[in-house]
């Protein structure tokens, strides 16, 4: 079942982001999944444990993409995919790779660039 839930890495740079959604799975600081609700909130604070990840699942993380700044991303049989957004100040953003065997991995470099594209666009 964690095949269904983004890679650690793809998680906390996610995180950076702003991604604050509630999720069934989290990291915790070992970098190894368990479930959210076997987590304890810190006990002064009553706030989520700092050195915990929320884990999304591929969906909530691509749709959070699309809802947050409107990336569009379909990954092709062939394990290609295209990002695209349709902007104004931003154009159409294309991305192809053939290089990639796997879906996941698809998914993955996918998640990667869109990871990229946020960041270059906050510095600009």
């Amino acid at each position: 079942m964690s095949k269904e839930f983004i890679p650690y890495e793809i998680a906390l740079a996610l995180k950076e982001l702003g991604f604050d959604e509630p999720c069934l799975m989290v990291y915790n600081y070992k970098k190894q999944i368990t479930l959210q609700n076997k987590i304890p909130f810190e006990q002064r604070t009553n706030q989520p444990n700092p050195y915990l990840c929320t884990a999304p699942l591929y969906q909530q993380a691509f749709r959070w993409f699309r809802e947050e700044y409107g990336f569009y991303c379909p990954i092709s049989l062939r394990n290609t995919f295209k990002i695209m957004r349709d902007n104004r100040e931003f154009g159409s953003i294309h991305y192809e790779s053939d290089r990639i065997r796997k879906y996941q991995q698809a998914q993955d470099a996918c998640l990667r660039k869109l990871i990229e594209i946020v960041n270059q666009n906050k510095d600009e």
